[in-house]
């Protein structure tokens, strides 16, 4: 077997490197345990295998034995592979023999409903007493191909070679699709690991085991439900930090998650976007079907974190290149044009008929010289900052002799160019199967098999490929998005501690305030005492208080209702705007002081506000919202009335600087839109300052916090004010709630 180096897989060495393996429910037949006990000898384990089976003598040759308790020596690894009814027997048994990991196959656990839950928990805590792993149930266990551990009932073909990928998914059910590709494609697979219910070990342990060896350059996960989101997120931290590249594919957006806040924090920031923004802060390429993440954990075989260039795009096509155009504004993916020197330089390679931009029609003509691409590839890989080629052929699979030999020679053309362009990388795979570097990248229209020949010349030129124009477009935004936030984040952590003024301020705030929905008038002193703006305002009782308040505030006014069981006052005709005299203020307070009391009945409302009635505008939302053992997390997006239908919305793990606030806003394309709607650009700079003391104010609440809505957050086309918070909410926790 291999070895991992100075690192170890701790506490999973005996799932994961095991010397020894009993297969419980072992039999000459073919089935589920068998096909096991095959594909161990099969892929070249060296260890021991002890079948089990009360019914044979012997298995495959080796003496079989009725029990655990029957084993000549204890084994390592047990792969129970028998009816649900029979494995918390064997999972005592195997604990009270000091067995070190166990992998259960058999489904009808939590899978199966209340009962099935009830017997899960059971196991768990008999293989917790003995201080024993546990794999699944309901899984296909772990492969380690690496060192010859194929202890998992997923068919692993011999031409499944090893190499330096991982994958860890919360179902087993995926397996076989994603296998096919890694064969197809010839990569090398290092870890399979199908986690099941986690009945013991969980994603995160998986992902520790892995960021511990140094073999494994890219990790393909998918998840569904998170049972310690904080370990996740720390591992999946190490892994960033050891280099190797992670793509995720998560499911399961929660309704519960939608409504977790009486916000529209709550609907906006739903698990999802609250995902989304947590797995970019530790760099990970999020993606959104299956054919995404295999391609992306391809990718990151031989494209390391470390390269952060960017993308240029090239084809022989005019139309694939517009596709491209359109489909980076889709994604968010930035095309960042040539400098002019640079540009005069490719220019200089090209045709007469093209024009040096990003994406680059190569036209016709190169179809005549495919070598002509050596030039073009070495003058983007010397732009500055230096660029990844990106060539985009014109079919999956060569339809003709004559077509397959002009794309090879086109993928050797950019290898040379990119390799003479200054890109000192040695292509190739090394024995693990992990890919050197990438020194460009091949991509395909269409998604789908790639010509084999087509693909042996990249694989041996160091290209690694991407089929299809929507794929490669969006994993490689996702992979910037990924590497950008997590950068900001690292470099937010590095510099943030709690702002002490807004601290204090906050803390005095606190200490006026009881209960845990804050409506309108004390959240707005909230952010006023963190330096966000706010129209002029004040609380009221009732109407003659409503009155002198408003001969202070002044016509024309807005009038609302503050109170903790009316959270959005539109919607139940508690909101009146524009009242230019005491005679509307007067008709508009009884209206709404009716209103309100059909939701609060006999008893008062809390307050009304009188507020300054600000100008048109162009009208943002701002939020955060803190769910338990994860860390808060920002949204920013188009408000007003239709913030729930969460239009171009992004999101930001906190801390946050300013630095990562100005990159949220041009990634959700909000910059482009403040920018807009006040052309001096003051609207830009307030809003980065808003979202930087949101930041600042959340910090401070600390584990109090559980969502802050503000909404609508108007930038003024002009004036002295250019974003002002017209609403806002404040969701706490109980004060003797610890949650940290």
């Amino acid at each position: 077997m291999g070895t991992v180096g100075p690192a170890s897989f701790g506490r999973l060495e005996a799932l994961l490197r095991p010397r020894s393996i009993a297969i419980v429910g072992d039999s000459p037949r073919v089935s589920r345990g068998g096909s096991v006990h095959e594909q161990l000898i099969t892929r070249g384990f060296e260890g021991e295998l002890f079948p089990v089976n009360p019914r044979h003598d012997m298995v495959r040759g080796l003496p079989a034995f009725p029990d655990i308790e029957s084993l000549p020596a204890t084994p390592d690894l047990v792969v129970v592979a028998t009816p649900v009814e029979t494995v918390l027997g064997i999972v005592r048994a195997c604990a009270s023999r000091g067995v070190g990991a166990a992998t259960i196959l058999a489904s009808g656990f939590a899978d199966a409903g209340t009962e099935g839950a009830a017997l899960q928990k059971q196991v768990g805590a008999a293989a917790a007493a003995g201080n024993m792993v546990l794999c699944g149930p309901n899984c296909y266990g772990v492969a380690n191909l690496l060192d010859g551990v194929a202890a998992s009932s997923v068919p692993l073909p011999v031409e499944l070679r090893a190499g330096g990928l991982a994958f860890i998914l919360q179902s087993g059910a995926l397996s076989h699709g994603i296998i096919d590709f890694a064969i197809r494609r010839g990569l090398g697979v290092g870890y399979f690991m199908t986690a099941g219910n986690e009945a013991g070990l969980d994603i995160g342990d998986y992902l520790e085991a892995v960021a511990g060896d140094r073999r494994i350059a890219s990790v393909a996960l998918y998840l569904e439900a998170v049972r310690r989101p904080r370990v996740l997120l720390e591992a999946l931290a190490r892994l960033a930090a050891a280099g190797i590249a992670v793509s995720v594919l998560k499911s399961g957006r929660s309704e519960a998650g939608r409504q977790a806040t009486a916000g529209h924090t709550g609907a906006v920031a739903d698990d999802d976007r609250v995902w989304s923004a947590l797995l970019a802060s530790v760099g990970a390429t999020r993606v959104y079907d299956l054919g995404e993440l295999a391609e992306a954990g391809a990718l990151g075989l031989s494209l390391p974190t470390r390269d952060t260039r960017a993308p240029f795009f090239m084809s022989f096509s005019g139309a694939a290149t517009a596709i491209i155009a359109d489909l980076a504004v889709d994604c968010a993916l930035p095309l960042v044009q040539l400098q002019s020197e640079t540009a005069g330089a490719l220019a200089a390679a090209l045709p007469q008929a093209a024009r040096a931009v990003n994406p680059l029609d190569l036209t016709g003509y190169i179809a005549d010289q495919p070598d002509a691409i050596t030039g073009v590839t070495a003058a983007i890989c010397t732009s500055r900052p230096p660029m990844m080629p990106v060539m985009v052929l014109n079919s999956p699979a060569a339809t003709s002799l004559v077509d397959r030999e002009l794309y090879c020679r086109a993928v050797e053309a950019a290898a040379a160019g990119a390799a003479g362009g200054g890109t000192q990388i040695a292509p190739g795979d090394d024995a693990c199967g992990v890919s050197s570097a990438a020194i460009a990248l091949v991509a395909t229209m269409l998604p789908g098999d790639v010509d084999p020949e087509v693909l042996a010349t990249c694989r041996r030129r160091g290209l690694p490929v991407i089929a299809g124009m929507r794929q490669v477009v969006s994993i490689l935004a996702a992979r910037e998005a990924g590497l950008t936030a997590h950068r900001c984040w690292n470099e937010a952590v590095r510099a943030s501690s709690v702002n002490a003024q807004v601290a204090s301020r906050v803390a005095g705030w606190l200490d006026k305030i009881d209960g845990v929905l804050i409506g309108e008038g004390r959240a707005k002193d909230l952010l006023s005492l963190c330096g966000i703006a706010t129209p002029a305002h004040e609380e009221a009782t009732g109407l003659p208080q409503a009155v002198e308040a408003a001969r202070r505030v002044g016509y024309p006014l807005a009038l609302k209702v503050d109170d903790a069981l009316i959270p959005h006052k539109a919607r139940v005709g508690c909101l009146a705007l524009d009242l230019r005299n005491e005679s509307a203020l007067t008709e508009a307070f009884a209206r709404i002081a009716g209103n309100a009391a059909m939701v609060v009945g006999e008893r008062p409302v809390r307050a009304y506000v009188v507020e300054e009635q600000t100008g048109a505008g162009t009208d943002l939302f701002a939020g955060v919202i803190r769910n338990d053992d994860l860390d808060p997390v920002l949204v920013v997006g188009i408000g007003g009335a239709i913030v729930e239908q969460a239009v171009s919305v992004a999101g930001a793990r906190l801390p946050l600087d300013r630095e990562s606030a100005q990159d949220l806003l041009e990634r959700s394309g909000l910059a482009t839109s403040l920018c807009a709607a006040r052309r001096d650009g003051a609207a830009l700079d307030a809003m980065v300052a808003v979202l930087h003391a949101l930041s600042d104010l959340a910090l401070a609440l600390g584990p109090r916090l559980r969502a802050i809505d503000v909404n609508p957050l108007r930038v003024l086309p002009d004036g002295g004010r250019p974003v002002v918070a017209l609403d806002a909410l404040v969701e706490l926790r109980p004060d003797n709630k610890d949650d940290t």
